[in-house]
């Protein structure tokens, strides 16, 4: 909208996260991880943070950035078109309670004390909508421009869960070689999903020149969208 509209010619879009620093890990957990030589953690801290070891090992740090220009040329390139949709509904089923504009300050000692940083998830209820709604999304988008999911060259979702990437991608009836995903690796890096996945995807080369991409994903709030894009 920026660059249509005028009031920008270049955009620099950036999507960073680093979720190692919110972890609820005492001064003596890092120097035990960093510092083994210290010795051992005494049992109640070591059980203490391992309660949240089923989340923590979801989520990676990491950042990813992309240029867009204007482009005069009329070769259909560029991106076509966006939707977001949202749910306040299920609000509570992804969410963190510490942090953020609703303390003061926004994160304290005490908040990563108590965990209030660690995020709050039903995964059974956010897999059953991740796997409904980036399709239906998907799909709406494609149809707005005069495309189906048969036109498109490329997938690439937020790297929250590869079995929620996968059911989808089943549910739109897409091969997996059109589908791009890179959680093995990094694990869920939030808003800089999208962004790694398309440089690796055009780093090797699945994301060529005139090629139709699809970007969707799902988050807290619960919101979702997609992006329609021709590289």
């Amino acid at each position: 909208a920026l660059i249509k509209s005028g009031i920008a010619r270049t955009v620099l879009l950036v999507g960073s996260d680093v979720h190692t620093s919110l972890m609820p890990f005492s001064e003596r957990t890092w120097e035990a991880l960093y510092q083994p030589e210290t010795g051992p953690l005494e049992p109640e801290e070591f059980e203490w943070n391992s309660q949240f070891r089923h989340l923590l090992v979801l989520f990676g740090d990491g950042a990813g950035a992309m240029v867009f220009r204007a482009h005069t040329a009329d070769d259909g390139r560029g991106i076509l078109g966006s939707r977001m949709l949202g749910d306040g509904n299920h609000k509570d089923i992804l969410y963190v309670p510490g942090g953020g504009s609703g303390h003061r300050p926004f994160v304290s000692h005490e908040q990563i004390k108590a965990a209030a940083t660690v995020p709050v998830m039903d995964g059974r209820a956010v897999f059953k909508l991740a796997v409904t709604r980036m399709p239906e999304v998907t799909r709406e988008l494609l149809g707005e421009h005069g495309y189906g999911v048969d036109d498109l060259d490329l997938l690439i979702m937020h790297q929250a869960n590869l079995r929620i990437n996968e059911a989808a991608a089943k549910m739109l009836g897409l091969a997996p070689e059109k589908v791009f995903n890179n959680i093995q690796k990094y694990g869920n890096t939030t808003s800089a999903t999208l962004p790694l996945c398309f440089h690796e995807a055009r780093s090797e080369g699945k994301a060529q020149p005139g090629d139709l991409v699809s970007f969707t994903a799902l988050g807290a709030g619960l919101h979702w969208g997609s992006v329609l894009m021709r590289v």
